[in-house]
């Protein structure tokens, strides 16, 4: 899955957080005690880091499923849903997306749920039913991240287990 979230054409979008709304009127959507960063006079205090401001944040996905790591290179499909930041160090997202395949009339797809932790090398996610062939699925799915080396977005790399 391509994770483009800047330029012309992004595959995903922020929608929610402090990230995308710094002038949230003194409300902060989690107490202080949680970790976040409690605003000071409707500002975010000095020494506050951009960590502290990306917690809670959510961001669309609408990505093209592919079977290589360039993009357009042989597409599966589309992957659609949502996820959550959801630590202080941007290192966890607790995720919720369909995969719906293209090359089916049945219109096939699989639904994922659980938390990537992009700091380890592989993270699992649940697959908790589907359409088409896929009804009633169930399984997981390892996922790596891929980091490129010229700093572009990072590829998602799944793995996708059935019982």
């Amino acid at each position: 899955m391509h994770h483009i979230t800047e330029g012309s054409n992004p595959s995903a979008l922020a929608v929610t957080g402090i990230a995308t709304n710094p002038a949230v009127n003194g409300q902060v959507p989690l107490a202080k005690p949680n970790g976040a960063v409690a605003l000071v006079n409707n500002k975010v205090p000095s020494g506050a880091g951009i960590p502290e401001l990306k917690i809670a944040k959510m961001t669309v996905i609408d990505a093209e499923l592919s079977e290589g790591q360039l993009v357009g290179s042989g597409v599966l499909g589309k992957a659609q849903g949502f996820y959550v930041s959801t630590s202080v160090d941007g290192t966890c997202y607790t995720m919720a997306f369909t995969a719906m395949f293209e090359s089916t009339q049945n219109f096939d797809s699989l639904n994922f749920f659980g938390v990537l932790r992009t700091a380890v090398s592989d993270s699992q996610l649940a697959i908790m039913g589907g359409t088409g062939k896929y009804v009633d699925a169930k399984g997981f799915a390892t996922v790596k991240t891929i980091h490129s080396s010229n700093g572009s977005e990072p590829l998602l790399e799944f793995t996708v287990y059935l019982s």
